[in-house]
């Protein structure tokens, strides 16, 4: 039985911390798809990782990611005060004119 190569342990490595890892640009095409294939095979396909590998512009990866419609998460950024979305509105539309609301006729939630 042959030791693993070193390819093979710097692989393994990667997996282990590709949640630390910023860039993988220059990493060559054959690796950078191993790295993708034991990585998903790990589940440690996490938002940000699919990111990094997408940032990557891989055309296998991209496919690959395509086919399997992975997609990151898209969170919707909520305004935490209502005088900020009022201000932004305005800014974006001059012409918008925003009700007066009577407090007492609102709905009370539970």
């Amino acid at each position: 039985m042959q030791p693993p190569s070193l390819l093979s342990l710097t692989i393994d490595s990667a997996l282990r911390h590709i949640a630390h890892i910023t860039d993988l640009s220059s990493i060559p095409e054959q690796i950078l798809l191993e790295l993708f294939w034991k990585t998903l095979q790990a589940g440690k396909l996490t938002e940000k990782v699919l990111k990094l590998f997408i940032a990557t512009g891989n055309e296998q990866i991209l496919s690959f990611v395509r086919r399997l419609n992975i997609r990151p998460i898209l969170t919707p950024v909520l305004p935490t005060r209502l005088s900020r979305l009022i201000h932004d509105a305005k800014l974006s539309m001059s012409s918008l004119t925003i009700p007066e609301v009577n407090a007492a006729k609102l709905p009370v939630l539970q």
